[in-house]
């Protein structure tokens, strides 16, 4: 996933250049690892959409993202109050 900043600054822009003020949506997919509690802070106050991506049984979902407990973190982030 690109880096919070990126996300401030698509934010920022969409700002400055729509004039017309059209109603814009944002929506994320994510397995949830990297997100921290300034991850879940900014996207709940930005009323990002995100979709976190569970593969399946604890093990399965290890073995695909290649990361030590990525599902139990994974699960843990929606129940954080920010997102």
């Amino acid at each position: 996933m690109a880096g919070i900043d990126f996300f401030r600054k698509c934010l920022e822009l969409e700002e400055q250049y729509n004039s017309k003020h059209l109603k814009i949506n944002h929506a994320i997919q994510t397995n949830g690892y990297e997100l921290d509690e300034e991850w879940c802070a900014f996207l709940s106050q930005n009323h990002f959409l995100v979709g976190l991506s569970v593969d399946g049984v604890k093990a399965t979902h290890d073995a695909s993202g290649g990361m030590e407990a990525a599902r139990t973190r994974t699960c843990a982030c929606c129940t954080r109050p920010a997102c």
